[in-house]
């Protein structure tokens, strides 16, 4: 009896899923190396931290790995903590000491995922306003390259963009945004979306009261929190993993008790 060799069909069947496992290990390990470096930058940042930094960064990675948003990211694959890192070393490390390549990972990250482009006016509002156009300039022209590479794109900068619907229904419990909470709350009314934007509109006040405040006094890491969480808020979905800026968060609150 004659066995059957497997088809090309089946042996990348076969191969599928242990490139898949393979990737989401890569994409883990790197994810929880941001984590670190976000921490350790963030500490360096603070205007007090009395404990050993490699002690702490340890026991806080240790700690944020088992909050919801920072395991979610990591178990579902997804790339919330590269892009924080990426924001969190541009501002408080790179453009801090006025180099001339500061705002450039933000505007990558921003080209990555919107919600990064609140940080662009954070650069600007915090006086780094050279590294502010540096990451508008980088953003716009990652986004006319992927245009050009791909023109049928275009349809989401002209459609899907305000179709937020196509990821989830925006009353689902798991969007921590003001326009999910006004969908809850109203029983998805029509207006729910304009009542968010109005809410947003008058917290914008205080947050950038906040962020000045925190800014002259030397706490950047503060101040950055404050644009993160003030973004995830304006965002028209902000699912739980996109709260990994708890981790900073988490860090300024610890400088403070210090």
């Amino acid at each position: 009896m004659v066995e059957a060799k497997p088809g090309i069909g089946q042996r990348w069947s076969a191969a599928r899923p242990t490139k898949t496992v393979v990737f989401w290990a890569v994409m883990a390990s790197t994810s929880v190396l941001a984590l670190v470096i976000v921490i350790r930058v963030a500490i360096a940042a603070v205007p007090y931290w009395r404990f050993p930094a490699a002690w702490s960064i340890l026991l806080l990675t240790a700690a944020m790995l088992c909050l919801v948003p920072v395991w979610r990211t990591i178990g579902l694959g997804q790339v919330n903590v590269l892009l924080m890192a990426m924001v969190a070393v541009d501002v408080l490390a790179v453009t801090a000491r006025g180099s001339r390549w500061g705002g450039l990972l933000t505007g990558v990250a921003a080209a990555v995922k919107l919600v990064p482009l609140v940080f662009i006016p954070h650069l600007f509002l915090t006086g780094k306003r050279a590294a502010a156009a540096r990451a508008l300039a980088v953003f716009a022209g990652l986004q006319g390259l992927a245009l050009a590479m791909a023109p049928q794109d275009s349809a989401y900068w002209a459609s899907y963009l305000f179709k937020t619907g196509r990821i989830g229904p925006v009353q689902q419990p798991y969007n921590q945004s003001l326009d999910g909470l006004m969908t809850r709350l109203a029983s998805a009314a029509p207006w729910s979306a304009h009542a968010a934007w109005g809410i947003g509109a008058v917290l914008a006040v205080p947050a950038l009261r906040l962020v000045l405040r925190y800014h002259r006094r030397g706490q950047d890491v503060s101040a950055l929190c404050v644009t993160a969480c003030f973004g995830l808020l304006l965002a028209p979905v902000s699912w739980l993993p996109c709260w990994v800026w708890i981790a900073p968060v988490v860090v300024a609150l610890s400088s403070w008790l210090q």
